[in-house]
């Protein structure tokens, strides 16, 4: 009876924290920055058929468009609605982060405290304040890691093995980059298998899962394309690819005097041989009078003969952008943000926020090929009564902590070492690590920063470093056989 209560109320304990964490966060008042409203507005406009300029900016994320599409659809167009999909979201993170734990420790007190550390480190990012993809690919990322930590425990692996194929697919709709994380999984477990001359499974079987991996990869890329129009009553436009991966450098580097296809872009834009090329006006101008395909062929290639033109200047300040923060002496301590009560205000600043945006949209429309708008500020409007008396009780709660770009890399340095010191729990780890200093990298390079597309990784982080806290000894077992 002891060990049964030592068993069982751990996961009560749980269940109360992530029933409260799910409160606050369903209750809370979601804020729109530009790529927010962005999805929003693309929620209300693509069902009706207007794709327009987003359909060719956005169209790669077209599952973040759907969740929010149906929250609307089930449950008002308000913006407690997104509230509501946002807090779901934040359930299912934390119950795949307790599958993790649960497949990963062996005690069963240690699974549910890790656990609901694991729904606490959640809690705290402000992925979910905003109804933009980092909070579907926050839950993207904790899917894929549960799989494959399924996947490291389960001795019949091969299903385990296609569905994180399948959730690598899927990814790329909500953010492209998160299929790096699959990447890194799978060159992990199939590199021992085929280097190792005493591996335990034959190669041509290493090969065949390979091959089937990729082929449910690939169903899971065109999927959502092939759903397209049962949703949306239009052509889907073609998606810029190439451009966005080349920003910075198009940002900081490209001018009409670097190539031919920089000086085809500023002609277009009416620049100067020696004049910097802005990269939203050369792909609103180049979107009208080309079309989004060879706009973004365009682009891209004056992007790349800037690069080629400044590859050393270039290197530099991606390595200035990754060690900003410590060698500049800025504090590098993360900031805490409480809202609480002044919900008229506050419900006020969000309708403004919303109103500013759209009027911001209706200025560049016409930049963009008159690019579809919709006044989402009415969403500020309307409410949800069940809603609307949970923030009553709670007052509106709102808890964020905005980490410093600095904790994903040196989060990375600290799982390396215990990787080194612990054998059995590389497994689990290096996924983690190989993603969040490849993702630090990326970011560096094509944004020239931005928190908040780290926040997945830092996640993993601290879940993985709360494990191996809880972590007895592991063995030196073998991942299982493909």
């Amino acid at each position: 009876m002891i060990v049964s209560r030592c068993r069982v109320l751990p996961w009560l304990a749980w269940a109360v924290v992530l029933v409260a964490l799910c409160g606050i966060k369903l209750q809370q008042l979601v804020d729109f920055h530009r790529d927010a409203q962005y999805y929003v507005q693309a929620s209300l406009l693509w069902p009706q058929g207007q794709v327009g300029f987003a359909g060719s900016l956005i169209g790669g994320r077209d599952l973040v468009v759907l969740a929010y599409h149906r929250a609307m659809v089930l449950l008002g167009a308000n913006t407690d609605a997104l509230a509501v999909a946002m807090g779901f979201l934040f359930g299912c993170c934390c119950l795949l982060l307790a599958v993790v734990c649960q497949v990963t420790l062996r005690c069963a007190s240690s699974r549910a405290w890790a656990a609901i550390a694991s729904a606490s480190f959640a809690f705290l990012l402000t992925a979910w304040s905003y109804p933009a993809s980092d909070g579907p690919g926050v839950t993207v990322l904790a899917a894929m890691w549960a799989t494959w930590a399924a996947w490291l425990r389960w001795r019949r692996p091969w299903l385990l093995w296609m569905l994180m194929s399948l959730l690598a697919g899927l990814s790329t709709h909500v953010r492209s980059e998160l299929a790096l994380f699959a990447l890194a999984a799978g060159v992990l477990a199939v590199a021992p298998q085929l280097v190792s001359a005493d591996a335990a499974v034959p190669r041509w079987r290493v090969v065949l899962a390979t091959a089937a991996a990729a082929g449910v990869f690939l169903v899971g890329t065109s999927a959502p394309n092939v759903a397209w129009p049962v949703w949306v009553p239009a052509a889907k436009p073609y998606v810029y690819t190439y451009v966005f991966p080349l920003y910075r450098a198009m940002e900081e580097s490209a001018r009409g005097s670097n190539g031919e296809a920089s000086a085809e872009l500023s002609r277009v834009l009416g620049l100067g041989p020696q004049e910097r090329i802005p990269f939203w006006p050369a792909l609103a101008k180049t979107y009208v009078e080309f079309g989004p395909r060879e706009s973004d062929r365009l682009v891209a290639r004056a992007a790349l003969e800037g690069l080629r033109a400044a590859p050393t200047r270039f290197i530099a300040n991606v390595a200035r952008t990754l060690c900003a923060e410590p060698c500049s002496g800025a504090s590098v301590r993360p900031v805490l943000a409480v809202e609480l009560g002044r919900l008229g205000e506050r419900r006020e600043r969000q309708a403004g926020s919303l109103a500013e945006l759209d009027a911001v949209r209706r200025s560049h429309s016409a930049q963009f090929g008159d690019d579809p708008v919709v006044a989402t500020a009415r969403l500020a409007e309307g409410s949800i009564p069940w809603v609307e008396r949970l923030r009553g009780l709670l007052g509106g709660l709102e808890v964020n902590v905005a980490f410093p770009f600095v904790a994903v890399p040196t989060l990375a340095l600290v799982l390396g070492a215990i990787a080194a010191l612990r054998p059995g729990q590389r497994a689990l780890l290096l996924p983690v690590i190989a993603y969040a200093i490849t993702l630090c990298v990326l970011v560096a390079a094509t944004q020239g920063g931005g928190e908040r597309y780290l926040e997945g990784a830092l996640l993993l982080e601290a879940v993985a470093l709360t494990i191996t806290g809880f972590a007895l000894p592991a063995s030196r077992r073998r991942p299982p056989a493909l």
